[in-house]
């Protein structure tokens, strides 16, 4: 869970949360080592989902002609985010995935291809 999270659990603003953290350093060491462990599995689940898509159900309450409210449910899709992919890749897959840094502190990416290279032959029609 959040900090904010956390803090509407309790039913307290989050500055008595870090209130809570200074007085009571075992209830810190717990937030942070089980809660910091949920939080991390958290965001790498939602960045696995940025980076392949996702479909999302959500519900559309609109007017009628005549009036009448109408609920439809419908579905958002989230395309594949590039970076996130990149990101996901270059941590997961560092052996196919890499980043070099030069003296300039600049990344570039480098990628191995290890097969299926085209033939060479054109699918464009000669005229």
């Amino acid at each position: 869970m959040t900090d904010s999270e956390i803090a509407t659990f309790f039913g307290i603003k989050r500055h008595t949360l870090y209130l809570w953290d200074a007085k009571y350093p075992d209830f810190k060491t717990a937030r942070e080592t089980d809660g910091g462990e949920a939080a991390d599995r958290r965001v790498e689940k939602s960045l696995f989902h940025r980076a392949v898509g996702f479909d999302h159900e959500t519900e559309k309450i609109f007017m009628d002609r005549d009036g009448k409210i109408v609920r439809a449910v419908t579905v958002t899709r989230y395309p594949p985010d590039t970076m996130a992919a990149n990101l996901w890749l270059v941590n997961r897959r560092p052996d196919r995935w890499k980043r070099n840094i030069n003296e300039a502190g600049d990344a570039s990416l480098n990628i191995r291809i290890t097969g299926g290279l085209p033939d060479g032959k054109s699918d464009k029609k000669e005229s």
